[in-house]
């Protein structure tokens, strides 16, 4: 991570000290795959703050990617505004064309849904991108609530 100082509680456990916060090092390297290889995704939920955060781990360029897609074609927005939010999100993307792992900061998910107790907010999920060290901890795998 950025100041390579690492902390454990024995040989198994990764915390990095990562820009004075320190994150889990498994969860950073696991981000840090996905960022390096766009298009590949995997389900996860985070526990952040005391909130599940469950959907698809994606990688920086595809979170602005789709996020400059979206922008440009949503028809509620001035052209004007539309073009140059759209723009900035191609401006992030291409920031994370040639990502490094030791700077991993940010997680991000689409289809992702907040759960408060067993109802899911959005209920069909969008895109969230949050800091690596507000999440204190995750599972593989993205939750699904089954309704009758």
């Amino acid at each position: 991570m950025s100041d390579n100082i690492c902390t454990s509680n024995d040989d198994n456990e990764q915390a990095v000290l990562n820009y004075g916060f320190v994150i889990d090092g498994h969860l950073a390297s696991l981000v840090g795959l996905i960022n390096n290889n766009p298009g590949i995704c995997i389900g996860i939920t985070l526990t952040v703050g005391g909130t599940l955060i469950s959907g698809e781990l994606i990688s920086g360029k595809e979170y602005f990617d789709n996020l400059a897609t979206l922008l440009h074609r949503d028809d509620q927005v001035e052209d004007s505004i539309r073009n140059v939010l759209s723009d900035e999100m191609k401006w992030m993307s291409n920031r994370y064309s040639t990502p490094d792992i030791n700077k991993t900061v940010y997680i991000h998910l689409k289809d992702a849904q907040h759960y408060s107790g067993v109802t899911p907010v959005p209920t069909r999920g969008g895109y969230w991108r949050g800091r690596l060290c507000d999440v204190s901890g995750f599972t593989i795998g993205s939750m699904s609530v089954i309704q009758n």
